[in-house]
């Protein structure tokens, strides 16, 4: 079955996308309390954040409002933002080329390598891969998004890298290679954040699982990652996604012969999308509607139906809002409902111009994506991977040599520092060794003086007392010897010595 213009839905899986939802309400009353011009266009640029969700003649009246504010505030980022709303305008519309041009030099103005207009330089290069996938463009689409993930890889950016690997599996799935999509889908699973930011990926990736197992025939699993990814978008209120998730759903369920869930998915889808003013604008859904009539056995209305899907537009036709379609990749998949009902209807001949019709479509539509493209741009992709896988591992090790420096630059400042302190602290021991070694010599030569000065008072104090005594002898036996019997010069002597005897005696005792 065809699946060209639900690639863009699927690849805003990590985008909000909510309709006449409390949010929706929120930043609509946001608008309503603006009190100045400032004010005014920071709530529209919001509200046109949920461009998948809104009713499309809200989001076409408030981007162009929104373009008239940002114009006249002259604020670069608003006016980028106001032109990026007016893109996602075109797109809704079917009008994708006109919103490849307006996008062009706004995503130029925004690089990823400037921190400031990285966050929308992703919103702007997934939008362009969004746009390019709606016009099956998938090589180019491809392109972008390989470069957007290598981007956001090496800004370690995680949802997006997440976000756009499961829209990267989203294509490979439109190109009818489910392995090759559940590769991207699994590596889209394992760097999920394991929070609530990461829930809207992992409502996409589901979805998309479903889709790769149905392509698969494995109806078990297809229906077990269905229910998940229906469940994440009834959660996350985000209509677009359910309307998609419920479509593949219904799909699956037709495959597996259950008719009554098919058509109980298909009954909501419409209800979703009239939410939205999108009825009838999704080629998946109008074709799984023809895919329920044919199993049904409703031949005639499945006819009808692709005959009012494949009208073209009249020029000179009042605009009345009806998208239609035009691209030529989009109608192949009413053709090969077409052949299919012209066949079971017997219908011969109508069934062989259709299958004229489908070859030439065919013809038309590989030429712009032959699998030489696709190839070529892979290669390039796993290219600028082991590139970028490179300039990592010389980014790692120089942060590990620029590690070991530092480490090594730090031991040896320690080793200096811890030897200056120690040799320091050895000097100024030695000093204060030296300084008790001189105050103990100190202290010691005084002790010795002082030992010296107490024995010499000690040796004069017996001295003196032995000389006293001495004296006070020699003084009193002085006085048993006879003066008579002397003659004079004995008598003077004996005098004298007695005299000086006793002056010692005197002089002692007054010391």
């Amino acid at each position: 079955m065809c699946r060209h213009l639900i690639i863009c839905a699927l690849m805003l899986a990590g985008l909000s996308g909510r309709s006449q939802t409390k949010l929706i309400d929120s930043l609509k009353q946001h608008i309503y309390a603006a009190r100045n011009d400032k004010d005014r266009l920071k709530a529209i640029l919001d509200l046109c954040e949920e461009h998948r969700s809104l009713d499309r003649d809200t989001l076409d009246y408030y981007s162009g409002v929104a373009l008239k504010l940002a114009e006249k505030s002259g604020n670069r980022r608003s006016r980028d933002m106001a032109e990026f709303a007016m893109a996602n305008t075109y797109n809704r519309w079917g009008a994708s080329d006109s919103a490849l041009i307006l996008l062009a030099p706004v995503l130029a103005r925004n690089p990823v390598t400037d921190p400031e207009t990285r966050e929308l330089h992703y919103k702007m290069a997934r939008q362009k891969a969004l746009y390019l996938g709606g016009k099956s463009r998938y090589p180019e689409a491809l392109s972008v998004l390989y470069q957007l993930v290598a981007n956001a890889d090496r800004y370690k950016d995680t949802i997006i890298v997440g976000t756009n690997k499961n829209t990267i599996g989203s294509v490979w799935l439109q190109r009818g290679a489910p392995r090759v999509a559940i590769e991207w889908l699994e590596e889209a699973l394992a760097y999920s954040t394991g929070d609530d930011r990461y829930k809207p990926v992992l409502a996409g990736v589901y979805a998309n699982m479903g889709d790769a197992y149905s392509q698969l025939a494995k109806y078990d699993s297809a229906e077990y990652f269905s229910e998940k990814g229906v469940a994440l978008f009834r959660e996350l209120q985000n209509l677009s996604g359910l309307a998609i998730s419920l479509q593949k759903q219904s799909t699956i369920y037709l495959h597996a012969k259950k008719f009554d869930k098919a058509e109980e998915k298909l009954k909501e889808i419409i209800e979703v999308r009239k939410q939205t003013n999108d009825q009838g604008m999704w080629v998946d859904e109008n074709l799984a509607l023809v895919d329920f009539y044919i199993e049904t056995k409703q031949i005639d209305k499945a006819i009808a139906f692709c005959q009012d899907a494949l009208r073209r537009a009249v020029p000179g036709e009042k605009a009345t809002g009806e998208v239609y379609t035009n691209s030529v990749n989009l109608r192949l998949g009413y053709y090969e409902m077409l052949a299919k009902c012209y066949k079971i209807a017997g219908k011969t001949e109508l069934y062989q111009r259709m299958l004229e019709d489908i070859i030439a479509a065919k013809d038309s539509f590989y030429q712009t994506n032959s699998a030489e493209a696709l190839a070529e741009v892979q290669t390039k992709y796993e290219v600028q991977k082991r590139e970028n896988t490179i300039v990592q591992q010389q980014l790692n090790i120089a942060r590990s040599n620029i590690r070991f420096y530092l480490t090594l630059g730090g031991i040896l400042f320690v080793a200096v520092v811890s030897y200056i302190v120690f040799a320091d602290y050895r000097r100024r021991e030695k000093r204060r060794v030296q300084l008790m070694l001189e105050k103990e010599k100190e202290m010691g030569t005084k002790a010795v003086a002082e030992a010296e000065e107490k024995e010499r008072k000690r040796i004069a104090a017996d001295l003196h007392d032995n000389l006293g005594a001495y004296a006070a002898s020699i003084a009193s036996n002085l006085d048993f010897i006879q003066k008579d019997n002397k003659s004079g010069q004995e008598a003077v002597a004996l005098q004298e010595l007695h005299s000086n005897s006793k002056a010692i005696v005197s002089q002692l005792d007054d010391t």
